[in-house]
């Protein structure tokens, strides 16, 4: 398996990338691990990384030992002393329940149902912050774990779509509908705010243009989105000129590419063409 270093922004070489006030955080796919090197007083990036993979037909045939492995040969951060390590898991495989309707019983059900039966993984759930009593349940390759105790003892696990919405609540200031989009390599991330409330966050994957429309179109149809009227973040891997851009852009004359705060980031990310590619992967800390 080849692991390619896509992006890479670093500090001035002057300023040392380790100090006892930095995290490391990581935003782990099937087939990406970015790592973001963070000041833990102003929350600023001080270094980013991304890696990226083909993958198999299951996550579950990653080997994770060895894209660790692989990826840290080339790596000026995945072998750095810092004082906390964070982990965001990036996966299909989690659904978001009330607080009411929790047990690790149920949730194991939840899961089954609506991604069907797993083995060798480890079911893992959160308290969402800022909402009303959510609670992220979602599965992590037992493989994927084994590699994250291993290297990382002391670090936090929590899954992607639980800052997403954190993020969502916290910055709630109207009842006017808003659909957030965030792309990645062969997939992305939709959620759904209406009235001030979480409608719905669901991972869809892609292979083309049209899968991404076609899955688009599906909730307008199932959530009864006024297509013409609702707002739209965009982020991440999607290209302002690519046909699926184009695409979107036809079936929601709302959008806006959101790039990253400016005083968040290095400048050469917030500077480049592409600085929309890096907001999906400026996290709170925990």
């Amino acid at each position: 398996m080849a692991i390619q270093k896509s992006y890479s922004f670093y500090g001035e070489a002057s300023v040392p990338l380790t100090s006892t006030a930095e995290l490391l955080q990581f935003d782990i796919s099937n087939d990406h691990i970015a790592c973001s090197l963070i000041n833990m007083g102003n929350q600023a990036i001080q270094a980013f990384e991304f890696f990226e993979w083909e993958t198999g037909a299951s996550a579950l045939e990653n080997n994770w030992d060895a894209i660790f492995a692989e990826a840290t040969a080339s790596s000026s951060l995945l072998q750095k002393p810092v004082s906390a390590v964070q982990v965001f898991i990036n996966n299909a495989s989690a659904v978001i329940v009330p607080l009411e309707k929790f047990n690790t019983e149920a949730a194991t059900d939840y899961l089954q149902l609506l991604f069907g039966p797993a083995v060798d993984v480890n079911l893992k759930h959160e308290k969402i912050k800022n909402t009303p009593s959510l609670i992220n349940c979602y599965r992590i390759p037992t493989s994927l774990l084994d590699v994250l105790n291993t290297r990382y003892p002391l670090h936090q696990l929590a899954h992607a779509y639980t800052p997403n919405i954190t993020g969502l609540y916290a910055e709630a200031v109207s009842d006017k509908p808003m659909l957030k989009l965030q792309f990645y390599k062969n997939h992305f991330i939709a959620s759904l705010f209406v009235s001030s409330t979480l409608q719905f966050v669901q991972s869809f994957s892609f292979t083309s243009t049209e899968d991404i429309c076609y899955h688009l179109l599906h909730i307008n149809t199932a959530h009864q989105i006024d297509a013409g009227t609702i707002k739209v973040n965009m982020m991440g891997f999607i290209d302002a000129s690519s046909a699926a851009a184009v695409c979107i852009e036809q079936i929601y004359p709302l959008v806006e590419y959101k790039k990253p705060r400016q005083e968040k980031v290095l400048p050469a990310m917030f500077e480049a063409q592409t600085s929309h590619y890096f907001t999906a992967f400026l996290k709170p800390l925990a």
